[in-house]
């Protein structure tokens, strides 16, 4: 069941944000960005995050998935809840949650590179909108990074 995260989820969270992360864009962006997102920048800027969703245990989540008013802001899936269903649940509750805030259209950014994501995207209807430098929230000053617009038609 998709529940919104408590502060007990926070430190797992953090380490799923934090592997998610790395897994998926460390080898494809500068070595400036890379050093900035260590773990405890991941658990900081949880918590300030209000829309946060997580399904499975504290200790051991599933997944996560962060808004921001019409955006899924961030998406992540454990790797062992891959392939389960667990990512197009995680997707269509972040979704619903855009639409049911009387959004029509929900985006979300994505870097070029993670081919395996756009997929999973564009397989759930989203659709690509051209490439933006995107200023990335940090601990200190934004980073700009190119990024791959994806945009979803809700209603």
């Amino acid at each position: 069941m998709i529940r919104r995260a408590t502060p007990a989820d926070l430190p797992a969270l953090a380490d799923l944000w934090h592997q998610g992360w790395h897994e998926a864009h460390a080898a494809h962006v500068p070595a400036e960005l890379t050093n900035q997102r260590c773990r405890h920048s991941f658990f900081i800027r949880l918590q300030g995050l209000p829309d946060t969703f997580t399904l499975g245990p504290a200790a051991a989540p599933l997944g996560m998935c962060i808004l921001r008013k019409a955006e899924i802001y961030q998406f992540y899936v454990s790797p062992t809840a891959r392939g389960t269903g667990t990512a197009q649940t995680l997707m269509a509750y972040g979704e619903a949650a855009i639409r049911n805030a009387d959004h029509d259209t929900a985006n979300l950014d994505v870097i070029p590179q993670n081919h395996r994501a756009i997929a999973f995207y564009e397989k759930a209807g989203w659709a690509r909108q051209g490439i933006q430098t995107i200023l990335l929230d940090t601990l200190g000053e934004p980073f700009p990074l190119p990024c791959q617009i994806m945009t979803k038609r809700l209603r």
